[in-house]
């Protein structure tokens, strides 16, 4: 009877954290709903991500409303340092003045 595993080095680490990474394809974010002034200096409700993981903020996106914390995640996902492939919003604070 022949051993399947066999002991290659630093390859066995290599290939356990690639698996570690491909089963990670969402990563928690939390959600701030907020105001602030925009560029004619009037306040308007706008949005700031974090990633729960990396730590990294994106923000304000304008608005409150669900395709404002979409786009708000969406560019998260691309200047997030971590190595989740896309980010979901868990924590949420702050007041929304939008309902959706």
């Amino acid at each position: 009877m022949g051993c399947f595993f066999t002991y290659q080095g630093d390859a066995v680490n290599f290939n356990f954290a690639a698996r570690m990474r491909a089963k990670r394809k969402k990563a928690p974010a939390s959600v701030f709903f907020t105001t602030k002034g925009n560029e004619r200096k009037k306040d308007q409700p706008c949005v700031f991500v974090a990633c729960l993981m990396a730590g990294k903020q994106v923000g304000p996106v304008w608005g409150h409303s669900k395709p404002s914390i979409d786009r708000a995640l969406a560019t998260l996902s691309k200047k997030c340092e971590c190595q989740a492939k896309f980010h979901q919003a868990v924590e949420f604070a702050g007041f929304r003045l939008t309902p959706d």
